[in-house]
């Protein structure tokens, strides 16, 4: 008997694409009552069907990689037609379960909007059980959405791709421009991952983690020259148009297509404080989200051992310190124990 499906396979979840693989191959198995389901994607670089997701009986059916023109499944992909096989003992050849006598098997192909190649999932079941006409009605349908929701993962994955890059280098560019010692976005992101990590955050905010930190400063765009380049102590009035740029930041922000929302919060508020007395909303304890919290942390003490046109860079150690004596007031104080023993095993320097 298959087991339950993770979920329903419809258009409107956005699983990653190893659980939607799952899910197409529960679904088959469900749908087309069958013993087996495998899903085989097409893999242009090597010019290979990939066994990527199986269910059933045995889940894992036959080879993990098959070379162009071996079995029912290749001929499905190259003819672009549901092939069946009534029985196949007598077709050793054919993509099939190893200790399996007597299943009849259906290979469906799945194409792409454009009719690019994207994989084929196999089905099997007992001989006396041979797939009929509505079953490949069933398995055409199965294939059509399929195809759709493994389609729009790719081109989402290739957006996200892209969105990463051009975060990177806008990143990088708000260095040049803030007089940043080279790598301090690379450093700060590298160690708040570290943090997100020991945390155990999900997949989804230590992406948003490494977002907000790429663009925390991209409110810096709007301060004046004059005084974000200044060389010397800011005056009272400047330092209240420099901690404007966190505010700033967030309607900057804002234009940026797919930005997770935890990554705005990043931008917004890494400078609040613990103890309330930060900007720009003056918010205090848990109140401030806690990727900014994290953030906060990594970014204050890759500032103290930086070099900067208006001070010299601390020793690590001594950077330690400034975090130390900031528990409780500037930082969280769990997350700065955790940064502390970072630290001291070496993963945090």
């Amino acid at each position: 008997m298959a087991a339950a499906p993770a979920g329903p396979l419809s258009s409107g979840s956005s699983p990653n694409e190893p659980r939607l693989e799952a899910r197409l191959t529960d679904t088959a198995l469900d749908l087309l009552r069958a013993h087996q389901a495998t899903l085989l994607r097409y893999d242009a670089d090597l010019d290979l069907l990939t066994s990527r997701a199986a269910a059933g009986r045995d889940r894992q059916l036959g080879p993990a990689q098959l070379p162009r023109g071996q079995g029912l499944a290749w001929r499905a992909l190259e003819t672009g037609q549901i092939m069946r096989s009534a029985d196949l003992r007598p077709k050793p050849g054919l993509y099939r379960p190893e200790q399996v006598e007597h299943d009849c098997m259906m290979a469906v192909p799945l194409f792409g909007q454009h009719h690019d190649p994207l994989g084929v999932l196999v089905v099997t079941r007992a001989a006396n059980r041979p797939f009929q006409i509505v079953d490949e009605h069933l398995g055409l349908m199965l294939a059509s959405v399929g195809s759709r929701l493994l389609e729009r993962h790719a081109h989402v994955a290739d957006l996200q791709e892209a969105l990463e890059a051009a975060l990177n280098t806008l990143g990088v560019a708000l260095e040049v421009r803030d007089f940043e010692t080279q790598g301090h976005t690379q450093r700060v992101r590298h160690h708040a991952h570290i943090l997100g990590r020991a945390l155990n955050l999900p997949p989804d905010l230590l992406v948003a983690l490494r977002h907000g930190a790429a663009l925390h400063d991209i409110g810096k765009l709007a301060i004046p020259d004059a005084v974000l380049l200044k060389p010397g102590r800011l005056t009272p009035h400047e330092r209240r148009t420099m901690e404007t740029h966190a505010a700033l930041g967030s309607v900057l922000a804002a234009r940026i297509p797919y930005l997770h929302p935890e990554a705005h919060a990043v931008i917004h508020s890494h400078h609040e404080r613990w103890d309330g007395a930060g900007y720009p909303d003056r918010l205090g304890g848990e109140q401030i989200p806690l990727l900014a919290r994290l953030f906060s942390l990594c970014d204050v003490y890759d500032a103290l051992v930086s070099v900067r046109p208006y001070k010299q860079a601390m020793s690590p150690e001594q950077a330690l310190e400034i975090i130390r004596e900031g528990c409780g007031s500037q930082f969280d104080p769990a997350l700065t124990d955790l940064f502390v023993r970072l630290w001291e095993t070496g993963e945090i320097r």
